[in-house]
């Protein structure tokens, strides 16, 4: 499965405040983006545009993004930069954006399939340690991401 890179979905430029991963990350932390997920890329480029437009961060949040579609796989602020998606637990995390809203709708097979493919990426590069951690962004924080039905 090919995963589609930065220049493939035509990302902005990280800015300057986007760092290197120090090590390779313990957890892996689920979010989902709560907005479309159809087209796939529209769905990256709205989370893109919340986050450097709205939010002022210094590029998506999230290290990579899995759609519901099968083999809907992007990097998002990329391989081996630190995620900014947890607060108080982004050190030592790689972050998964499930595109689309999963508080209300049930979770398609291929999602999972997409999440499991990148997670093994992220293994094989060197960015996630085996054996890591698996949690829900809300195990780390008061909000509902990844939604009951992701979770």
């Amino acid at each position: 499965m090919a995963i589609l890179t930065r220049a493939d979905w035509g990302a902005r430029p990280l800015d300057h405040r986007a760092k290197p991963m120090p090590r390779a990350a313990t957890k892996l932390i689920i979010h989902h983006s709560d907005g479309s997920s159809n087209p796939f890329v529209d769905g990256l480029k709205g989370v893109e545009r919340q986050h450097m437009d709205v939010k002022g961060w210094s590029g998506p949040a999230y290290n990579t993004a899995a759609g519901e579609r099968a083999g809907e796989t992007a990097e998002l602020r990329g391989w081996g930069i630190q995620t900014i998606a947890t607060l108080g637990a982004n050190p030592g995390s790689w972050t998964i954006c499930a595109i689309g809203d999963f508080e209300d709708h049930d979770t398609p097979t291929p999602l999972l399939e997409n999440i499991a493919t990148l997670g093994a990426e992220a293994i094989r590069r060197g960015h996630l340690v085996q054996g890591f951690a698996i949690s829900g962004h809300k195990d780390h924080g008061a909000t509902a991401c990844p939604g009951k039905h992701l979770y």
